[in-house]
């Protein structure tokens, strides 16, 4: 379930963006797409640690979740270089 809310937030970040490619420093969008960027790192940092714990079922929860958020919402989202 973490793993899919963490591609849910790239999606949303990835639309905010293109919603509004250009902000001036003080606008809201800009607060938002700042703090969905910041929970989609701290929650990929928390998967990471779910993942290192060598526990063969968090593993394997990490990795579903992970696969199928990015089948529900990025499938269609380009491929490119960049990890966010």
């Amino acid at each position: 379930v973490v793993g899919a809310f963490s591609e849910l937030l790239g999606y949303e970040r990835r639309a905010l963006k293109a919603r509004f490619p250009k902000l001036p420093l003080d606008t809201r969008p800009r607060l938002l797409i700042s703090l969905s960027f910041t929970l989609h790192v701290v929650i990929g940092y928390l998967l990471m640690l779910c993942a290192m714990t060598y526990q063969l079922e968090f593993l394997i929860a990490v990795v579903l979740g992970l696969g199928l958020g990015h089948f529900v919402f990025n499938a269609d989202a380009p491929i490119s270089e960049r990890a966010d």
